[in-house]
């Protein structure tokens, strides 16, 4: 599995040690669905409520920032509902 971690915002700082933090709680939560899913590439990217914004509006139509935005880039599954990146 790969992990890879963009801070791609300037409000907070991001030491190490939080990159560290952030990654074995990704490893912990694969290995609970290591079941479902066997291989595959996180990417966690950081950003600004202004840029959560946007993707929460061009991708599932809401005017609202949020916590998190997940995308399937395996391929669309025609019964998900995971939002598609064009």
């Amino acid at each position: 599995m790969n992990i890879a971690i963009k801070d791609l915002q300037k409000k907070i700082a991001i030491d190490s040690r939080v990159l560290r933090a952030i990654k074995k709680a990704i490893r912990k939560t694969w290995a609970l669905e290591a079941g479902k899913y066997h291989a595959g590439e996180i990417t966690v990217c950081l950003v600004t409520n202004r840029c959560i914004r946007n993707l929460n509006l061009k991708y599932l139509r809401q005017d609202n920032p949020t916590d998190v935005i997940a995308f399937n880039l395996g391929g669309q599954d025609k019964k998900s509902s995971d939002p598609v990146i064009a």
